[in-house]
């Protein structure tokens, strides 16, 4: 193969790792938004339906007459809202793998540029940050949020039903 071919095909593998940079780069960002919008959609529908089952669990409790049908109702209700944590906990599980597999293909393409001399340490924007950021402490926090918000459905359910659970145990004495 001649001197020119090489340099081509040097070249050519050079777009094709570019590409790829790019593109792994560009999927990751997509999936931070993607856990960030869907996370901002689920947590807010929580608090509109925590508002919703709130405002009409007083007026429950406030009744002399609870209905059966009314509790069943606000208990489904607070179910969804369970079953919308426990999907958001999911899906930003995921997008984050998907994220973080992106990144290390930036990461490893990184390392091989800054060892073939292509890039300087300095230059590389995926494999320095790691000093500035305390590994996995937005999933800690993301954590605490989802089960303080888990937490608040089971207490809502608790206090929908708990005039039946106080009876249940005094009949049990």
């Amino acid at each position: 193969m001649s001197e020119e071919n090489e340099k081509k095909t040097e070249m050519e593998l050079d777009d094709i790792e570019l590409t790829i940079y790019q593109k792994a780069q560009d999927s990751a960002e997509h999936h931070d938004k993607l856990l960030w919008t869907v996370t901002s959609i689920m947590w807010a529908g929580n608090l509109a339906l925590l508002g919703f089952i709130l405002n009409n669990m007083v007026s429950l409790l406030s009744s002399h007459d609870n209905h059966y049908s009314y509790k069943v109702l606000l208990t489904l209700c607070s179910s969804l809202g369970i079953i919308l944590m426990i999907c958001v906990k999911k899906f930003a599980y995921q997008f984050n793998a998907i994220k973080n597999e992106k990144y290390e293909i930036c990461k490893q393409l990184e390392n091989n540029w800054v060892e073939g001399k292509i890039l300087t340490p300095e230059c590389v924007q995926h494999s320095n940050f790691d000093e500035y950021h305390e590994k996995g402490s937005q999933k800690w926090w993301y954590g605490v949020i989802a089960y303080f918000f888990l937490g608040v459905w089971v207490g809502v359910i608790f206090v929908i039903w708990s005039p039946e659970l106080l009876s249940l145990c005094k009949n049990c004495k």
